[in-house]
């Protein structure tokens, strides 16, 4: 016995099926086809393919899918692209998800109103558009009231030390209605300024003053390295406090005055808020 080690060429026949000419390189013991290409996909509903039928389209641009499956029947073909969305799968393009509908055809959904998409995939939420009715549970227990914590990170290397509004690198925003209730801090880096006169305070822009304005000097040691609590208004930190509500979303930032600029200094706020209506 002879055994050879050669590729078979298939030359394949020319036919009509249906609307379509294709050719066909395989049939099936019940004279289906089985394997064929062409230049236009079977149509949907057209007799004579065997089920699982592989049928190659000739005609795509490089870098296309070609292979089709047929997931019909032999009295109804229904060829699907192998490799594409099908039900419950979930894809991203062109701004849109794309939902499989079950027979391998990717179904778009554009979002649109409160939340957009860009092409890779990220989404961003529009301000003030999570309200309270969005976010409640069955039982009406809603999730925007609790008291939350905002974050906001004043350094000296990346925001600098210069006087007036500081607009914070790494900052959380605050949402419209919040009701801010204190304010507590940690300095990763003591404050210095050319003879810490210098004076910080935390802000909302528009809606004032977190903390009042007091000096690196002061002799509570206020921006010494350390964690420190202060409650939100008037006086020295910690003393008649005040309440601030916001009027919109509101970045947190500081505020440094006192005649001279801060020459070094890091410092994690945390804020405490609940977002009334």
């Amino acid at each position: 016995m002879k055994t050879f080690n050669r590729s078979v060429a298939l030359g394949g026949s020319e036919r009509k099926i249906g609307a379509e000419q294709v050719n066909v390189l395989l049939y099936d013991t019940n004279d289906k086809v089985l394997y064929a290409t062409g230049t236009t996909v079977p149509t949907s509903a057209t007799a004579g393919y065997a089920k699982g039928c592989l049928f190659v389209d000739t005609d795509v641009t490089a870098g296309t899918k070609a292979l089709y499956e047929n997931i019909g029947s032999t009295s109804s073909c229904n060829f699907n692209l192998i490799g594409d969305i099908v039900a419950s799968e979930i894809a991203i393009a062109n701004t849109k998800i794309l939902i499989g509908n079950g027979s391998g055809v990717a179904v778009a959904y554009a979002l649109s109103g409160d939340a957009t998409m860009t092409n890779a995939g990220v989404v961003t939420v529009a301000n003030d558009a999570i309200t309270e009715a969005k976010v409640a549970d069955s039982d009406g227990t809603g999730g925007l009231y609790i008291k939350k914590t905002a974050l906001a990170v004043y350094d000296f290397s990346v925001d600098g030390g210069a006087q007036g509004a500081v607009v914070l690198a790494d900052s959380a925003t605050i949402p419209d209605n919040a009701v801010v209730t204190a304010v507590s801090y940690d300095v990763l880096t003591t404050c210095t300024s050319s003879t810490d006169a210098s004076t910080i305070s935390l802000t909302l822009p528009t809606d004032g003053a977190l903390t009042t304005a007091i000096a690196i000097s002061d002799g509570s040691n206020p921006w010494d390295a350390g964690v420190q609590s202060a409650l939100t208004g008037g006086g020295a930190f910690g003393t008649a406090p005040t309440t601030l509500k916001t009027t919109g979303a509101r970045a947190i930032g500081i505020t440094i005055a006192g005649g001279e600029d801060l020459t070094a200094g890091k410092i994690v706020f945390a804020v405490e808020y609940w977002v009334s209506q």
